[in-house]
């Protein structure tokens, strides 16, 4: 709000005691732009960090000390680069700090031990092949549907009440089936004729979708949600079964002892090269996939919720008389702290997803950076997108406040 400026020579006493009584109980307007994270927010609602006790609950969680491991990694790797260089010339602590991030990154493969058995159970959990499995369940019985109509039977399906918009027939591009286009009026016979044939070959197919797929759309998550999510877990399952495949290689888990012992480390290194390169590639598609989903579910609540919920509370602060009082703004303010929580989290997750897309193209296998820009991306750089991506996670993981 604008403030006035008083002169003793054009307002008495009480006029000044009255504006400042009326500005002082006023509420404060808030502000018009809405902000990129609530950064308050989301540090008030963790524990503190200075206990002990909050890092021995984030250590207790398998993530947060793979995490914390992580952290060491790439400091590591910071420090080996950093004494490398030849301003500071010391390749003793260089190759001793490059000896510990190898260890490190050796042992955090054997928290990834089974990893991949998660990851096919959250696909399983997904509800993807459901999903799939209705929309093409609609879609056909959709055409039967329209199909008995023309024939003069009018069916109902009341499952179908409350379905997404789709196309009205089953498109012709599977590969059999009528066309979709509308016929002219000169060849409604013909028309007709296919249409009987559609329904004749479209209804079995209905009727075995109904004991496989859900009769109601069984996840209220949006399509797109769905399907990125399924493909960020699929990068992650063939991230995990070739990092576990490297891990159990590099120990001689694989070696066929029947071979001499030069023609057993040589297909162990190819082995370990394609494992890797597997690992790699599968992380950085997952990458991107959770970059196109993280960006897109950061924007849409930050631009619909954290939109809403600001306005609301600010119409109900200058509605209200008492704003410390009204039951209403207190609710109001509560929705506007966990939306800015919640938007913290979602920019975390952002945030993390870009770290990792530009780590792990740097990566053997992938290098993009190499490719076409003719050099590795800087290590210091890569280092500390790897310390980004690891704090992101601890956040999670790290222990909330006691309200």
């Amino acid at each position: 709000p604008e403030t006035t400026s008083f002169s003793p020579l054009s307002s008495s006493e009480d006029d000044i005691d009255k504006n400042m009584q009326e500005q002082s109980s006023s509420p404060p307007s808030l502000p018009t732009a809405l902000p990129l994270v609530s950064l308050s927010d989301g540090l008030n609602k963790k524990a503190s960090g200075y206990t002990a006790q909050s890092w021995i609950s984030l250590s207790l969680t398998l993530d947060g000390r793979d995490k914390i491991t992580k952290v060491v990694q790439y400091t590591a790797r910071l420090l080996s680069w950093w004494f490398g260089q030849k301003a500071m010339n010391n390749p003793a602590h260089s190759e001793r700090f490059k000896n510990l991030y190898k260890a490190v990154a050796q042992s955090r493969k054997a928290f990834r031990l089974g990893r991949s058995f998660i990851e096919i159970e959250k696909l399983r959990t997904m509800g993807l092949v459901q999903v799939l499995l209705y929309h093409l369940r609609v879609s056909l019985n959709s055409s039967s549907t329209d199909d008995d109509k023309n024939n003069g039977n009018e069916t109902e399906v009341d499952y179908l009440n409350d379905r997404p918009h789709l196309a009205r027939r089953a498109s012709s591009n599977i590969g059999w089936g009528p066309s979709t286009m509308p016929s002219p009026r000169s060849s409604r016979g013909l028309y007709r004729s296919l249409s009987n044939i559609s329904y004749r070959m479209y209804r079995p197919i209905v009727s075995q979708l109904s004991l496989l797929g859900p009769s109601s759309r069984p996840s209220k998550a949006p399509t797109w949600k769905i399907i990125g999510t399924s493909l960020k877990l699929l990068g992650l399952l063939g991230f995990w079964t070739g990092d576990n495949v490297a891990f159990l290689n590099s120990t001689g888990f694989f070696d066929n002892h029947t071979l001499q012992e030069k023609d057993r480390l040589t297909k162990r290194t190819a082995l370990q090269t394609r494992a890797t390169n597997l690992a790699f590639r599968s992380y950085f598609m997952a990458s991107l996939a959770g970059l196109v989903v993280n960006w897109k579910s950061y924007w849409d609540f930050r631009r619909k919720e954290i939109k809403d919920v600001r306005e609301r509370l600010d119409t109900l602060c200058k509605d209200s008389e008492n704003t410390e009082e009204d039951v209403r703004v207190k609710r109001a303010r509560q929705d506007a702290k966990e939306a800015g929580e919640k938007q913290f989290v979602l920019f975390l997750a952002l945030l993390k997803s870009c770290c990792d897309v530009l780590v792990f193209s740097n990566n053997t296998g992938i290098d993009l950076h190499k490719k076409y820009r003719g050099k590795k991306m800087h290590e210091g750089f890569h280092c500390l997108c790897g310390l980004v991506s690891a704090s992101t996670v601890m956040y999670n993981n790290f222990p909330n406040a006691d309200y």
